[in-house]
Protein backbone atom coordinates (compact mmCIF):
# COMPACT_ATOMS: atom_id res chain seq x y z
CA UNK A 1 0.00 0.00 0.00
CA UNK A 2 1.20 3.39 -1.22
CA UNK A 3 0.80 5.55 1.38
CA UNK A 4 0.99 9.64 -0.41
CA UNK A 5 -0.32 12.73 0.90
CA UNK A 6 -3.10 13.38 -1.21
CA UNK A 7 -3.04 16.91 -3.83
CA UNK A 8 -5.74 19.36 -2.39
CA UNK A 9 -8.38 19.92 -4.95
CA UNK A 10 -6.98 22.82 -6.70
CA UNK A 11 -3.61 19.99 -7.53
CA UNK A 12 -1.16 21.71 -5.40
CA UNK A 13 -0.30 20.00 -2.24
CA UNK A 14 -2.16 20.64 0.57
CA UNK A 15 0.79 21.89 3.03
CA UNK A 16 2.99 25.16 1.29
CA UNK A 17 6.64 24.32 1.15
CA UNK A 18 8.37 25.55 4.84
CA UNK A 19 9.43 28.67 3.32
CA UNK A 20 5.84 29.76 2.22
CA UNK A 21 3.85 29.04 5.36
CA UNK A 22 2.69 32.33 7.68
CA UNK A 23 4.83 31.73 10.70
CA UNK A 24 2.88 33.26 13.63
CA UNK A 25 3.46 33.17 18.03
CA UNK A 26 1.05 29.74 18.71
CA UNK A 27 -1.13 30.19 21.86
CA UNK A 28 0.86 30.34 25.17
CA UNK A 29 1.52 26.83 26.45
CA UNK A 30 0.58 26.94 30.36
CA UNK A 31 3.76 24.83 30.89
CA UNK A 32 6.11 27.35 29.37
CA UNK A 33 4.92 30.45 30.51
CA UNK A 34 6.27 31.58 33.53
CA UNK A 35 3.73 32.26 36.41
CA UNK A 36 5.05 35.81 36.54
CA UNK A 37 3.44 36.49 33.36
CA UNK A 38 0.35 34.71 34.34
CA UNK A 39 -0.17 37.22 37.20
CA UNK A 40 0.73 40.14 35.28
CA UNK A 41 -2.39 38.66 32.49
CA UNK A 42 -4.54 38.43 35.71
CA UNK A 43 -3.27 41.92 36.72
CA UNK A 44 -4.36 43.17 33.52
CA UNK A 45 -7.44 41.47 33.51
CA UNK A 46 -8.66 42.95 36.69
CA UNK A 47 -7.35 46.33 36.50
CA UNK A 48 -9.94 45.87 32.63
CA UNK A 49 -12.94 44.63 34.18
CA UNK A 50 -12.52 47.59 37.36
CA UNK A 51 -12.07 49.87 34.37
CA UNK A 52 -15.25 48.65 32.87
CA UNK A 53 -17.42 48.63 36.32
CA UNK A 54 -15.79 52.36 36.88
CA UNK A 55 -17.29 53.12 33.52
CA UNK A 56 -20.59 51.95 34.02
CA UNK A 57 -20.83 53.53 38.03
CA UNK A 58 -19.84 56.83 36.59
CA UNK A 59 -22.05 56.61 33.38
CA UNK A 60 -25.08 56.02 35.38
CA UNK A 61 -24.23 58.92 37.99
CA UNK A 62 -22.84 61.04 35.46
CA UNK A 63 -23.51 64.67 37.55
CA UNK A 64 -22.27 62.83 40.84
CA UNK A 65 -23.33 61.53 44.09
CA UNK A 66 -22.70 62.17 47.54
CA UNK A 67 -19.44 60.16 48.18
CA UNK A 68 -18.84 61.46 44.09
CA UNK A 69 -19.54 65.35 43.88
CA UNK A 70 -19.15 66.73 40.87
CA UNK A 71 -17.54 69.84 41.84
CA UNK A 72 -14.49 67.37 43.10
CA UNK A 73 -14.11 67.94 38.82
CA UNK A 74 -14.61 71.74 38.59
CA UNK A 75 -11.06 72.47 39.00
CA UNK A 76 -10.36 70.42 35.93
CA UNK A 77 -12.66 72.31 33.93
CA UNK A 78 -15.41 69.12 34.06
CA UNK A 79 -19.02 69.69 34.97
CA UNK A 80 -19.50 65.89 34.70
CA UNK A 81 -18.20 62.39 35.27
CA UNK A 82 -18.26 61.47 31.34
CA UNK A 83 -14.74 62.07 30.62
CA UNK A 84 -13.40 60.42 33.73
CA UNK A 85 -16.23 57.56 32.54
CA UNK A 86 -14.37 57.22 29.28
CA UNK A 87 -10.86 57.18 30.26
CA UNK A 88 -11.83 54.35 32.80
CA UNK A 89 -14.12 52.37 30.45
CA UNK A 90 -11.92 53.10 26.84
CA UNK A 91 -7.86 52.67 27.92
CA UNK A 92 -8.21 51.45 31.08
CA UNK A 93 -11.21 48.97 31.09
CA UNK A 94 -11.51 47.50 27.06
CA UNK A 95 -7.38 48.14 26.21
CA UNK A 96 -6.48 46.31 29.34
CA UNK A 97 -8.69 43.60 28.40
CA UNK A 98 -7.55 43.28 24.97
CA UNK A 99 -3.90 43.90 26.16
CA UNK A 100 -4.71 40.48 29.25
CA UNK A 101 -5.84 38.98 25.86
CA UNK A 102 -2.34 39.86 23.77
CA UNK A 103 -0.53 38.88 26.96
CA UNK A 104 -2.69 35.64 26.95
CA UNK A 105 -2.51 34.62 23.47
CA UNK A 106 0.02 36.58 21.93
CA UNK A 107 -1.39 37.36 18.57
CA UNK A 108 0.79 38.74 16.00
CA UNK A 109 -1.44 41.91 14.30
CA UNK A 110 0.40 43.27 11.39
CA UNK A 111 -1.20 46.77 12.34
CA UNK A 112 1.32 46.43 15.35
CA UNK A 113 4.38 45.54 13.52
CA UNK A 114 6.06 49.11 13.81
CA UNK A 115 5.33 49.03 17.55
CA UNK A 116 7.33 45.60 17.74
CA UNK A 117 9.65 46.88 15.45
CA UNK A 118 10.70 50.17 17.36
CA UNK A 119 10.62 48.60 21.22
CA UNK A 120 11.23 44.84 20.17
CA UNK A 121 8.73 43.69 22.54
CA UNK A 122 5.36 42.24 21.82
CA UNK A 123 2.93 44.67 21.64
CA UNK A 124 1.13 43.56 24.89
CA UNK A 125 3.88 43.94 26.73
CA UNK A 126 4.05 47.68 25.54
CA UNK A 127 0.22 47.94 26.49
CA UNK A 128 0.54 46.27 29.86
CA UNK A 129 3.20 49.28 30.44
CA UNK A 130 1.02 52.08 29.36
CA UNK A 131 -1.94 51.20 31.50
CA UNK A 132 0.45 50.10 34.51
CA UNK A 133 1.25 54.09 34.08
CA UNK A 134 -1.94 55.40 33.38
CA UNK A 135 -3.64 53.75 36.32
CA UNK A 136 -0.78 54.95 38.06
CA UNK A 137 -1.06 58.55 37.10
CA UNK A 138 -4.97 58.40 37.58
CA UNK A 139 -4.76 57.46 41.28
CA UNK A 140 -1.89 60.22 41.48
CA UNK A 141 -4.29 62.77 40.17
CA UNK A 142 -7.30 62.12 42.12
CA UNK A 143 -5.21 61.74 45.23
CA UNK A 144 -3.33 64.41 45.18
CA UNK A 145 -5.92 67.06 43.38
CA UNK A 146 -9.41 66.02 44.38
CA UNK A 147 -11.34 65.25 47.62
CA UNK A 148 -12.40 62.23 47.09
CA UNK A 149 -10.76 59.40 48.74
CA UNK A 150 -11.69 55.78 48.55
CA UNK A 151 -10.72 52.13 49.07
CA UNK A 152 -10.92 51.80 45.41
CA UNK A 153 -8.15 54.02 45.15
CA UNK A 154 -6.10 51.91 47.18
CA UNK A 155 -6.94 48.11 45.34
CA UNK A 156 -6.56 49.85 41.90
CA UNK A 157 -3.03 51.94 43.12
CA UNK A 158 -2.01 48.59 44.78
CA UNK A 159 -2.96 46.82 41.28
CA UNK A 160 -0.88 49.42 38.77
CA UNK A 161 2.10 49.56 41.36
CA UNK A 162 2.01 45.31 40.81
CA UNK A 163 1.35 45.74 36.80
CA UNK A 164 4.38 48.10 37.02
CA UNK A 165 6.66 46.07 39.08
CA UNK A 166 5.43 42.52 36.90
CA UNK A 167 5.96 43.97 33.62
CA UNK A 168 9.99 44.86 34.46
CA UNK A 169 10.70 40.99 35.69
CA UNK A 170 13.52 39.61 33.35
CA UNK A 171 10.92 36.74 33.26
CA UNK A 172 8.01 38.71 31.56
CA UNK A 173 10.81 40.59 29.30
CA UNK A 174 11.82 37.15 28.18
CA UNK A 175 8.06 35.83 27.52
CA UNK A 176 7.45 38.99 25.47
CA UNK A 177 10.57 39.50 24.04
CA UNK A 178 10.59 39.92 19.94
CA UNK A 179 14.56 39.97 19.18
Amino acid sequence: MNARPEPARSGHPSVAPPALRLVRPQPADPVRTPWTARVLIALTAIQGIGGLIGMAILLTNLHGTPELPVSSLHAFGLHSYLIPALVLGLPLGIGALVAAYGLWRRPAWRWTDPLVRWTREHWSWVAAVAIASGVLALIALEVLLTPIRSPLQWIFGTVGVLMAATVALPSVRRRYSER
